[in-house]
């Protein structure tokens, strides 16, 4: 009579009273069957050098056995041991039909003897779950461990159910644990106390950072290839012809590193002149003011204005929306 089973049963019992007590000797094989596959599906896991015990699983119920879930087959789930501890009976949304009237048991002996009552002329088809079938000792020829997902697969296949994952952004591994918690009415819960919103806020900023770190790496290796295309094109070329092309790029590098300058030297949202001929504003919108329109001449050097402009080309920026900062980033692209 003593077992890991008959314990697991006395377990069951003794938190939810007379309900844990199947009706019928199908419905106890079946509640032994889940059990028994749990004990099956955690274990020893051979990783190529050495067995590490790495799954382990629970029978939980979906609607909670403290608040009146019968111990049935289709009200128990196999699931990874942190989601049922992490749902605790706030779960079971939806699953109130599982409920069931119950009584408490004074002892275990109690328990027993309503055990024998009802399945005493079926011991002999409850033989075979005397044993123990956790596995306590790693063996070479065999590996008992099944991972989560294909629990999961077997579970839905077996409630007949298809359950829906969080929606946060988590690892591929929270994924398949929320759908067991879902399984059991308390996929709120389990996001909630496993903190999903958090895992997805780390993760995209991961993501941020990476996709920060591409873009500065291909501007980094944009530039190097432009230098490289310029000092091969001039490998053909004279000594005199290499020299002045070197010296118009270090020109007009200088000329853009100018023109930035500028630009950061102004408010943010400060729109300067786009033409350094233009009537209008001389002096505060970066011209010299003199007697004569005609002979008006910009503030700054012809290149500011040319660069500035090719940068409003590109990103099709207006007064409403300026910012130097953002086109002194552009500008430093070219």
């Amino acid at each position: 009579m003593e077992s890991t089973y008959f314990e697991w049963l006395w377990s069951m019992a003794k938190r939810g009273g007379t309900n844990q007590l199947p009706e019928t000797i199908e419905d106890l094989i079946a509640v032994l069957e889940v059990k028994r596959f749990a004990n099956l599906a955690m274990g020893w896991y051979f990783d190529g050098e050495d067995f590490q015990k790495t799954y382990k699983y629970e029978v939980g119920h979906r609607y909670p056995c403290s608040k009146g879930g019968a111990l049935t087959a289709d009200n128990l789930v196999v699931m990874p041991w942190n989601v049922n501890r992490s749902l605790g009976n706030n779960h079971g949304d939806g699953l109130e039909h599982f409920k069931k009237t119950s009584k408490e048991y004074t002892d275990k002996n109690a328990f027993r003897q309503a055990f024998i009552q009802r399945f005493k002329d079926d011991m002999t088809q409850l033989s075979k779950y005397k044993l123990n079938e956790v596995p306590t000792e790693p063996q070479t020829d065999a590996c008992w461990a099944i991972d989560a997902e294909r629990v999961l697969e077997r579970e839905c296949e077996r409630l007949g159910v298809e359950p829906k994952a969080t929606d946060f952004i988590v690892s591929k591994f929270d994924k398949v644990e929320s759908k067991f918690a879902d399984i059991c009415g308390g996929l709120e819960t389990l996001e909630r106390v496993s903190d999903y919103a958090s895992e997805q806020e780390q993760i995209i900023n991961f993501y941020k950072r990476q996709d920060n770190i591409m873009n500065t790496m291909t501007k980094e290796a944009a530039m190097a290839s432009r230098m490289d295309n310029i000092e091969s094109e001039l490998t053909e070329r004279t000594t005199e012809e290499l020299s002045a092309a070197v010296m118009d790029e270090k020109v007009r590098q200088k000329q853009l590193n100018e023109t930035i300058e500028i630009l950061l030297s102004f408010p943010i949202d400060h729109k300067p002149s786009l033409d350094n001929k233009h009537p209008s504003q001389l002096d505060s919108m970066g011209y010299t003011d003199t007697s004569s329109v005609s002979a008006a001449v910009g503030k700054y050097p012809d290149y500011f204005y040319d660069n500035v402009r090719a940068a409003v080309d590109v990103t099709g920026m207006t007064t409403a929306d300026w910012n130097n900062e953002a086109l002194a980033s552009v500008i430093k692209g070219f």
